[in-house]
């Protein structure tokens, strides 16, 4: 018997909505009937995803992993599974009119208000979001750094060329601000300014309705500020591999700091979750990172070593 995990179990109407705690699919059966009170034999009853519309069988149920508060529909004999009722994106949470094609305080002053005075257009404040995010990741790892590598000339010599790379970068990239720019090609969302939220880390994409239009409403942009940027490989075990590789610099390794760069900070690594639905913290065993990518090829650092060495022996002749 596996450990008991927390379910959301729905009768046929949705009207009626309960918490069933099931370590099987047996219990599931039995747990949901007696919470919806549906009095019928729980081997009679058919079980469905709530959004999705497939059916759960036992065999399923074996093979898949159903995240926690998973939402079930439980059907008795006779009931068919009906659709959700669509949302639209303006009642998700973001009651107001679409005034997404205006831009400056001049035109929305509403959308602004409870920002800093410096914001005076949407993208701005929408692309500082998103840099903000970014420099605190990089702040992050400065003080793992610190608090990991108690030799201030390791910090000095191997940890200070190697931030100040990533820091240029970054710069050159502009923090990637444009990954919440809505006039950006390199932006989440799609043509309308529509973010959406890409889901825990072990699905492939949301199974919940989470989108988002930040530049609608107030009501959608404070929404927007509670999506959140989601490290599939976290960013503790990042920063655990990055200072332990790092210091084979000392032993002569070349660090493949861009591999760690995109890790940290691109879309490589990095997907837009709705923090409140779909952030899952804690140890994550099945992604692992690319060892294989932490170093760069040592023959070629060899040789490029070896040609400057003969360059300055020549000079100095």
């Amino acid at each position: 018997m596996g450990k008991k995990e927390p379910y959301i179990v729905m009768n046929c109407t949705r009207t009626m909505k309960r918490l069933a705690n099931a370590s099987s699919f047996t219990t599931l059966l039995t747990n949901a009937c007696s919470v919806l009170e549906l009095r019928v034999d729980p081997v009679t009853v058919r079980v469905f995803m709530d959004h999705a519309g497939a059916e759960v069988t036992r065999q399923s149920w074996t093979f898949s992993r159903f995240r926690r508060f998973a939402m079930f529909v439980i059907l008795r004999p006779g009931e068919e599974w009906l659709p959700t009722p669509p949302m639209h994106l303006n009642a998700q949470l973001q009651r107001g009119v679409d005034r997404s094609h205006l831009e400056s305080i001049e035109e929305d002053d509403e959308w602004f208000v409870g920002l800093a005075d410096k914001f005076t257009l949407k993208n701005q404040f929408l692309s500082w979001n998103s840099t903000s995010r970014i420099r605190g990741y990089l702040r992050n790892l400065r003080q793992a750094i610190n608090k990991q590598v108690r030799d201030p000339f390791i910090r000095k010599r191997v940890f200070g060329p190697l931030l100040h790379k990533f820091k240029v970068k970054l710069r050159e990239n502009g923090y990637h601000g444009c990954y919440f720019d809505r006039l950006s090609l390199r932006a989440i969302c799609n043509e309308e300014g529509v973010f959406p939220c890409e889901g825990k880390y072990y699905l492939a994409m949301c199974d919940e309705d989470h989108p988002v239009k930040p530049a609608a409403n107030r009501n959608s942009r404070k929404l927007f500020e509670k999506f959140e940027y989601d490290h599939q490989v976290p960013q503790c075990v990042l920063q655990d591999a990055f200072i332990q590789a790092s210091q084979n610099v000392l032993r002569g390794m070349v660090l493949n700091w861009e591999y760690f760069y995109s890790m940290f900070f691109t879309r490589a690594n990095v997907r837009l979750v709705n923090g409140i639905f779909c952030h899952e913290k804690g140890a994550r065993p099945t992604i692992k990172l690319d060892e294989k990518s932490f170093f760069t090829d040592r023959k070629l650092e060899v040789l490029t070593r070896s040609l400057n060495r003969l360059r300055i022996c020549s000079n100095s002749v």
